[in-house]
């Protein structure tokens, strides 16, 4: 062979594309040889099929003869051409790493952008899942059972699980790990194949049947996303045949967990199937950094969505986890921090609030993007300053709470009971604090109303819906007309916790069932705390008169404020050349609901640069 490879450029006015035509062998061991073609679209169909795998360890260890030049491929690739090969006829195919001149970032950029078109005008989509063994070769000859016996939708349980004890096997494969081959299987026609060594059978019968599967009709299977591609393809698989687009937003949840050569295709491997914006559109440039293509995908999402709902996904994600990425407001879609899902019940079970929460009346955001400052500028308005900041781990006693003993309560709940004068103590310090702030704003009978009704606790406890903490003991019910958080500051003191302790827990009748619950709760509020390794928790109060808490640690000067399209308050932190970083999200006592925007004499709109 001579030199290596040399690719001829495509004419993309015509749309036009290469095509790699495997040429015949009799052994299998005989050396790849082929020819790549250019060919266009117009004016009639190419005839040829496309392979989706998994590229496999990088290197290129093995050669594939390209018109009497070497081209370097994966092993895995050179395994998928050896099966796919014919004896006595040539065979058209058009694979990635062969028909997109992978040193160009101008190629790369072009032929990605027709992804969706090339697998889905081919004549079908070849999937390959490696070589057969046992269990593969048991799941694919089922699929071949079913295809000719046709398969029931109205199977029972016990008949749906015998059917995926067998086929379910194939989603442990690692095609389903590639972020690519969600657009590659999701636009694959009804005659592509799954294929495993010389074994193949029908794409379309096992999505059928994954579907059925994973569908909230047959009940026992996991559907939880995440740690199941394979469930998040099955939902992405289902809108597409319905609307033939998917919100770039919902392609990114459903990837997460996938991996990708370059870091940029964890976001240009999903752009093919994301409906045009009536902006300027998103398109793959390899020649952008990595940072350009992440940013891009944030600020686009936020153009399309006119809120900032994903932005706020992304503040929470990296709240709970130690990730500290610049910029504050972007994300690495590389990174091991997976992002909330932005499912309609989160900010009700977790917040208590409603959908648009605090920026209720001023929902919609406009968003403009320095790309090459990585600074974005929102508006907004200021609720105040913060003025003191109590991290809830700056005392020895709390620092001991994360012993990994505590989270296995209630088997354990006498451990838990040292830690709760710690926890009311605290709780002393905040209302005295909060009590001080809200004066400030506020009547001193409605603070004591707001204190007796429990609205520290709510704001202790960061907004979170109480039937979090009654997961243990969620058969106690108060008695009468209570309130549970009104419950827990009637208990509050200790002298109220000595006498909780005091009673036996067999007692009947007076307030034992109230007393019982409290004492639940408290225990398991510590057991929360107890996961906070990698959060500091902090309690704040702001210059004019609101409280409130966070999950990082904040400091004095750091700045509340509402971002217009955006549920949760957010902390921001000034820096000395005039833009902001983003800290954390809050719960803002007195705002969570737009009391703050009620009315607009009462703030003023600020533009915010974030970077």
């Amino acid at each position: 062979m001579g030199k290596e490879y040399h690719y001829e450029p495509l004419d993309h006015s015509l749309s036009q594309i290469r095509v790699f035509t495997l040429l015949p062998a009799s052994e299998f061991s005989s050396p790849l040889r082929g020819r790549l073609t250019i060919q266009s679209f117009s004016p009639r169909p190419i005839a040829y099929e496309a392979l989706s795998y998994v590229w496999g360890e990088q290197g290129g260890d093995e050669t594939l003869e390209v018109d009497c030049m070497p081209l370097a491929i994966t092993s895995n690739l050179s395994l998928a051409l050896r099966y796919l090969r014919y004896a006595n006829r040539s065979r058209d195919l058009w694979i990635d790493a062969v028909c997109i001149n992978q040193d160009s970032p101008e190629d790369k950029s072009r032929e990605v952008r027709k992804m969706r078109q090339i697998y889905s005008s081919a004549s079908r989509v070849l999937i390959w899942l490696g070589e057969e063994d046992i269990e593969k070769g048991i799941a694919i000859n089922e699929l071949k059972l079913l295809a000719q016996n046709g398969f029931d939708h109205s199977i029972n349980f016990k008949e749906a699980h015998h059917i995926w004890a067998k086929v379910g096997v194939l989603t442990r494969c690692p095609w389903w790990s590639r972020v690519w081959t969600v657009q590659e299987g999701v636009v694959a026609n009804n005659d592509s194949l799954l294929i495993c060594g010389h074994n193949q059978a029908s794409w379309t019968l096992f999505v059928d049947i994954l579907e059925y599967i994973t569908s909230s009709r047959i009940s026992g299977y996991p559907k939880n996303a995440g740690t199941y591609p394979y469930l998040d393809f099955a939902r992405v698989y289902r809108v597409y045949q319905t609307t033939k687009t998917i919100p770039l937003e919902d392609l990114i949840y459903a990837s997460q967990q996938r991996n990708a050569c370059d870091p940029r295709d964890h976001i240009y491997a999903l752009l093919g199937l994301v409906e045009k914006p009536f902006f300027e559109p998103f398109e793959p440039d390899y020649s952008q950094s990595i940072s350009w293509a992440f940013q891009t995908a944030v600020t686009t999402i936020i153009k399309q969505r006119q809120d900032l709902r994903f932005l706020m996904y992304i503040v929470l994600a990296h709240t709970y986890s130690s990730y500290i990425g610049r910029p504050s407001w972007g994300h690495d879609f590389t990174a091991d921090v997976e992002l909330l899902r932005g499912d309609s019940d989160f900010l009700r079970y977790r917040y208590s609030i409603e959908h648009e929460g605090a920026t209720t009346g001023r929902k919609y955001c406009q968003i403009q993007h320095d790309v090459r400052k990585s600074i974005i500028k929102l508006t907004g308005t200021v609720i105040g300053s913060i003025e003191i900041a109590e991290s809830l781990f700056s005392e020895p006693l709390a620092e001991s709470i994360t012993d990994p003993w505590i989270e296995y309560g209630p088997l354990y709940s006498p451990y838990l009971d040292p830690f709760v004068p710690w926890l009311l103590k605290t709780m002393e310090r905040f209302t005295a604090t909060t009590r001080e702030a809200w004066t400030k704003r506020l009547a001193p009978e409605i603070v004591d109303k707001k204190i007796r009704a429990g609205d520290v606790w709510r704001t202790f406890l960061n907004g979170a819906d109480i039937n979090y903490y009654k997961s243990n003991c969620r058969d106690l019910k108060p008695l009468g007309f209570v309130d549970e958080f009104e419950l827990l500051q009637s208990y509050s003191t200790l002298d109220a916790w000595r006498l909780l302790r005091s009673q036996h827990e067999s007692e009947k009748g007076g307030n034992e069932r109230n007393a019982k619950l409290a004492r639940a709760i408290f225990r398991n509020i510590i057991r929360n705390l107890s996961n906070s390794e990698t959060r500091q928790w902090c309690l704040f109060t702001t210059t004019n008169g609101y409280a409130g808490s966070a999950v990082r640690e904040l400091q004095h000067g750091d700045v509340v404020c509402i971002l217009f399209g955006c549920a949760l308050p957010l902390i921001l932190r000034p820096q000395a050349d005039g833009t902001h970083v983003i800290v954390d999200a809050g719960y803002v006592d007195g705002v969570m609901g737009g009391e703050f925007l009620r009315d607009k004499a009462h703030y003023t709109d600020t533009e915010f640069l974030i970077s």
